[in-house]
C-alpha cells in the first residue's frame, strides 16, 4: 500500500533477528581488534605482522572493551527498531482493514437510508391512503433531521414542490402536516434549522391557514403567484429577501415586526385583500409593481419604496412614529401618500413620468418633496402636518394647500409649475421662491408667509391676505399677471411695476362668470 512506503525498514536489516545478532557480533570482534590497534599506535601505512603484534597491548583491552560497550546497546536498539517497524506495519494493515469495513458498513447504511427515503417519497406521491402519505411526510422530515447533509435540502425542495403541485383539496391533513414541518424547522429556535434553505412556494395554492410566526429565513422566500385561501400571518420574522409578485390573499394578511434585509417585491393587483398593513417592521428596500389595496406602514422603518415602471399604487400610509426614508415614483403612479400620526417621510420624489395623485400630512412630517419631470396633483399640509420643503424642477404640481399646518419652503425652478397654492386657516410657509409658473397664489383666513421672492416666472393670479399675510414681498425678478387686492393691501412702487393688472377684491367677487348671460 502507498501509505506503507515510508515505513519500510532499511535494506541492510534481515527478517531474522538471529542473523542480525551474528552480523553484529562479527562486527564487534572486528571493531575490538581495530580499537586495540588504534590505542597501540598501529601505523596503517606499514601493515606488517610484527607491527600488529607490537601494537596489541593487554593494557588497552579494558579501554577497547569499554568502547565496545555500545555494541549491545546498539543491537538492542536495532532489534527494538525492527519490532517497532513490524508493529507499525501490522497496525497500518489493521487500520486499513477497519477503514474498509467502515466504508462498507457506511455504504450499506447509506443504501438502506436512500431506499427508505425513496420509499417515503413514493408514498407521498402514490395517491394512496392519507395515513400512508402522512407517514411518508414524517419519514422524509425524520431523515432530514437525522442526516441533514444528505437530505435536508432535498426534503425542503420536495415539501415545497408538494405545496406547489395540484394536491387534492379533499386531503388538507397532508398539506397541514407539510406546513407544520416547514414552520417548525424555520422557527428561530429550531434545532436542526432549515433557515439556510430557500422557501419556494411560487404558484402554490394553500388551503390551510398560513401561520409562520417567529421564523427566520436566511434565503429568499418566493411567494410569487401563490394563493392563500385563509389567514396569512408573518409575525416577528426575519427575511433576507421576500417576493410577493402576483400573490393573492383571500383575506387581509397580517404582517408585524418583520425584518427584511435586502428587498421586498410587491405586486397585489389581483388580491382580494382590502389592505396590507405592516407594523413595527425594519425593511431595506420595497419594490412595488402594483397594488390595488392600500399599503400601510405603521411604526415601520423603511429605507426606500420604489414604484416600478408603469406600476399603479392605491395608497401608501406612514404613521404611528414610523419612518420612510424615500418614496420614489419613476414611471409609476401613486394615487395617495399619507403621513399620518407622528409618521415621517424624509423624501417623496416624482421622477420622470412619475405621477402622484395627492399627498396628505396630518399630524405627521414630510421633510422634502421633489418633482423632476413628474406630476403631483395636490399636496395638503393639514392639522399639525409639517412639510420641510417642496422643490419643483421641470415638473407640475396641481395644488398645494396649507392649513392648519406648515411647509418649510416652496421652491419652483424655471421649468416647474404649481397650478394652485392656498395658505389658509393658520397655515404657515416661511419661504416661497419661484422662477417658474404659479397659476394662483392665495393667502387668507389666517394663513401666513414670511417671504415671497420671485426670481423669475409668473404668478397668474395673486390674492394676498388683507391682514398682511406676507412679511416680505419681492417681485423684482418675476411678474404678477393679475393682483386681486384687498382694500387695505398696498404694494411699494418697485413691486407695483411688476404687476400687469390689478383689480379690487370686490370687483373680483362681483365680476360675471365667463359665458354667463
Amino acid at each position: 500500500m502507498a501509505g506503507n512506503k515510508d515505513q519500510r525498514k532499511p535494506s541492510w536489516l534481515s527478517e531474522h533477528p538471529f542473523v542480525n545478532i551474528a552480523l553484529w557480533s562479527v562486527a564487534a570482534i572486528v571493531l575490538f581488534i581495530l580499537f586495540l590497534l588504534i590505542l597501540g599506535g598501529f601505523d596503517f601505512r606499514d601493515p606488517t605482522f610484527e607491527s600488529i603484534r607490537s601494537a596489541i597491548d593487554p593494557k588497552h583491552v579494558t579501554s577497547a572493551i569499554a568502547m565496545l560497550g555500545i555494541i549491545p546497546a546498539t543491537g538492542a536498539l536495532v532489534l527494538k527498531y525492527q519490532d517497532e517497524l513490524r508493529n507499525r506495519a501490522d497496525e497500518l494493515r489493521n487500520r486499513a482493514d477497519e477503514e474498509r469495513k467502515r466504508a462498507d458498513e457506511e455504504r450499506k447504511n447509506r443504501d438502506e437510508r436512500r431506499n427508505e427515503f425513496s420509499a417515503a417519497l413514493e408514498r407521498i406521491g402514490s395517491g394512496g391512503s392519507a395515513m400512508s402519505r402522512l407517514a411518508g411526510v414524517h419519514t422524509l422530515v425524520a431523515a432530514a433531521d437525522k442526516y441533514p447533509k444528505e437530505y435536508q435540502d432535498e426534503t425542503v425542495r420536495i415539501l415545497c414542490a408538494y405545496l406547489r403541485s395540484y394536491h387534492s383539496k379533499d386531503d388538507p391533513v397532508i398539506e397541514s402536516a407539510v406546513l407544520e414541518s416547514l414552520r417548525n424547522h424555520y422557527a428561530k429556535d429550531a434545532r436542526p434549522s432549515w433557515s439556510g434553505h430557500r422557501l419556494d412556494l411560487h404558484g402554490a395554492t394553500i388551503g390551510n391557514p398560513f401561520d409562520f410566526d417567529g421564523c427566520e429565513f436566511n434565503e429568499t422566500v418566493n411567494l410569487d403567484g401563490a394563493t392563500f385561501e385563509q389567514d396569512f400571518r408573518l409575525a416577528d420574522c426575519s427575511f433576507e429577501r421576500l417576493t410577493t409578485r402576483g400573490t393573492i390573499f383571500r383575506q387581509d394578511p397580517q404582517i408585524s415586526d418583520p425584518i427584511i434585509n435586502e428587498s421586498w417585491d410587491i405586486r397585489l393587483s389581483g388580491s382580494s385583500a382590502e389592505k396590507l398593513t405592516i407594523t413595527r417592521g425594519i425593511i431595506g428596500k420595497i419594490r412595488i409593481f402594483d397594488a390595488s389595496c392600500p399599503l400601510s406602514f405603521d411604526a415601520c422603518t423603511v429605507k426606500s419604496i420604489d414604484i416600478q415602471e408603469q406600476g399603479t399604487i392605491n395608497s401608501i400610509n406612514a404613521g404611528r412614529g414610523g419612518t420612510i426614508e424615500s418614496i420614489n415614483a419613476h414611471n409609476g403612479t401613486i394615487k395617495l401618500i399619507n403621513a399620518g400620526l407622528h409618521g415621517t417621510i424624509k423624501l417623496i420624489n416624482a421622477g420622470r413620468y412619475g405621477t402622484i395623485g395627492s399627498i396628505k400630512v396630518r399630524r405627521g412630517t414630510i421633510e422634502s418633496i421633489e418633482v423632476d419631470s413628474g406630476f403631483i396633483e395636490s399636496i395638503n399640509a393639514g392639522r399639525y402636518g409639517t412639510i420641510g420643503s417642496i422643490g419643483v424642477d421641470g415638473g407640475v404640481f396641481g395644488s398645494i394647500g396649507v392649513g392648519p399646518g406648515t411647509i418649510g419652503s416652496i421652491d419652483i425652478q424655471e421649468l416647474g409649475t404649481i397650478k394652485s397654492i392656498k395658505i389658509q386657516e393658520h397655515g404657515y410657509v416661511p419661504l416661497i421662491k419661484s422662477c417658474g409658473g404659479i397659476g394662483s397664489l392665495m393667502i387668507y383666513g389666517g394663513g401666513f408667509v414670511d417671504e415671497l421672492e420671485m426670481t423669475g416666472g409668473v404668478i397668474h393670479a395673486f390674492y394676498p391676505s388683507a391682514n398682511n399675510g406676507i412679511r416680505k414681498l419681492d417681485l423684482s425678478g418675476g411678474r404678477v399677471a393679475l393682483l386681486i387686492k384687498p382694500q387695505d393691501f398696498e404694494l411699494d412702487v418697485q413691486n407695483q411695476n411688476r404687476v400687469i393688472r390689478t383689480v379690487s377684491l370686490m370687483t373680483a367677487i362681483t365680476a360675471p362668470v365667463l359665458g354667463s348671460a
